[in-house]
């Protein structure tokens, strides 16, 4: 690691251990040694707009992580990773430009904005308003010490989730725990006058847990995660013995399951987790850059009944402190609690400014990058079905013969089509109305807009999922967070074992 980097690792490492209530300007002070202030942002702007463009703006980051991964409490490894740089884009004719500097520097930021310039399609340029900083209040206050958390600290938080999973489960053999911990500190600055600045931290915990069952010889693995946009002080909610009793009995279900039955089933997802079915095979076909393409099956349905009376779905930026909540975007515009699908009916699609301005409409606050050297896309945030009325325990006992599914650990799907393929790590059968046995090997397989249209029975129990998803579009990944109340679906095919 060179000086330069070096020292920006330092003033990050001293930004990440200053207390709570100093934080409110800290992703100021992050890019204060490159002197990079609103005069000179505003000429960043002006460079790059020179030569044409009907909107403009500069983006700069710089993030620090650590991670420590323990086998029970002994450390394995810990390693700390620095990035940083800006993206100055302009937008023009519906299109953008972006160009990019990992080195902070204003003669590198200017170099990228006359590139900028140079690739414009011509014609008079906007002039930037004056910029005026967006007041905020965030949605994720950092308590503790966030990168500098102590490793003592997270060590004691590794050996409490070993015992449990071993309290839990005795044919438990190894308990790995990783502990991420970062902070992401970005500066945008908008030719329509705005810049906004945010400190977003970051916190994720993994547990796998293996175990090897000595009577039967046969062996399983239990993975859990959770965190979120805060630091250890997770921890005072969220009880840290749950990470290694969950993991302990998912790798449990791994060795009692049976082989799934195949064929056509009722199903009913459980609350929380199975929420990623809906952000796959739904809430991507609902991102405007897909729709506004032609690529979406849900292209030219706006307005229409698409699922069941039953199911509302939200795409909510909004909800404090979880894994996809933001104060504001990537383009600087606030996060929103959108409404895509009210009552059956679609409403709404999620926009950055290059589709809102492509389709005549308001920014929904979901463009989204995964660091300064991407474009924004439309992309989610915390998505969920709001929750019915009916009560969990009658949805279960109205099916005799079917699929209960709680956990998944993803999937595909097609969403010029809407066909998907999932693959539950948890799942259990059906039998006059109980859960029962639990089954290996599942594979559920559908489509999504039939999927909402067969929703016979929606949960008063909505729960969002604590599982830290990382959402891939394009080659980019952004943390995102789903939520489901138990739904019935009253038909999915099942891969397994034909009887």
């Amino acid at each position: 690691m060179g000086a330069g980097a070096g020292l920006a690792l330092w003033d990050l490492y001293r930004l990440g251990m200053r207390d709570k209530s100093s934080r409110d300007h800290l992703s100021y002070d992050a890019f204060a040694s490159a002197e990079l202030g609103d005069t000179e942002l505003y000429r960043l702007l002006g460079t790059a707009l020179k030569n044409g463009g009907e909107y403009g703006d500069v983006f700069l980051e710089r993030r620090i992580t650590t991670t420590c991964t323990f086998d029970d409490d002994v450390v394995e490894g810990c390693s700390v990773d620095y990035r940083g740089g800006g993206g100055i884009r302009i937008l023009s004719n519906g299109f953008s430009t972006l160009n990019v500097s990992d080195d902070l520097s204003w003669k590198a930021l200017v170099g990228a904005a006359r590139a900028v310039s140079d690739g414009a399609p011509g014609g008079l340029g906007v002039k930037p308003r004056a910029l005026r900083e967006m007041k905020i209040s965030t949605l994720y206050p950092a308590a503790s010490n966030q990168i500098a958390d102590l490793l003592e600290e997270q060590r004691a938080l590794a050996r409490r989730i070993a015992d449990s999973a071993r309290e839990t489960e005795k044919a438990v053999q190894r308990v790995r725990t990783t502990c991420v911990c970062g902070m992401r500190f970005i500066t945008i600055a908008t030719s329509g006058g705005i810049v906004a600045r945010d400190t977003q931290p970051d916190l994720k915990i993994t547990v796998r847990v293996f175990a090897l069952d000595e009577l039967s010889g046969k062996r399983g693995s239990g993975t859990f995660n959770g965190g979120g946009k805060q630091g250890l002080e997770y921890f005072e909610s969220h009880p840290v013995e749950v990470f290694g009793r969950r993991a302990a009995q998912i790798a449990r279900h791994q060795i009692d399951g049976r082989e799934a039955p195949a064929g056509n089933f009722p199903l009913v997802l459980g609350p929380g987790y199975s929420g990623v079915l809906l952000h796959e095979a739904v809430g991507h076909g609902l991102e405007a850059d897909l729709t506004g393409n032609g690529l979406s099956v849900y292209s030219k349905v706006m307005g229409e009944m698409i699922a069941s009376p039953l199911c509302s779905l939200y795409d909510d930026g909004r909800r404090p402190y979880l894994n996809g909540t933001i104060n504001f975007d990537d383009e600087g515009v606030t996060s929103a609690s959108n409404v895509l699908i009210e009552k059956g009916r679609l409403v709404g699609y999620m926009h950055s400014r290059e589709t809102a301005a492509r389709m005549g409409v308001t920014p929904t606050g979901n463009g989204r990058r995964q660091s300064f050297n991407f474009l924004p896309l439309p992309r989610m945030t915390n998505t969920y079905l709001a929750a019915g009325s009916d009560a969990p325990e009658d949805i279960i006992r109205s099916v005799s013969h079917g699929i209960y599914a709680s956990n998944f650990s993803g999937g595909t799907a097609n969403v010029y089509n809407g066909d998907f393929v999932f693959f539950p790590t948890e799942a259990f059968l059906i039998e006059s109305g109980k859960i029962t046995a639990p089954l290996s090997n599942v594979v559920l397989a559908g489509n999504g807009p039939e999927i909402l249209k067969r929703v016979r029975s929606v949960g008063s129990d909505l729960e969002i999922s604590d599982d830290l998803w990382t959402c891939g579009k394009d080659g980019q990944l952004v943390p995102v967070t789903v939520g489901t109340p138990t739904i019935k679906v009253d038909s999915v095919t099942v891969g397994g074992t034909l009887d």
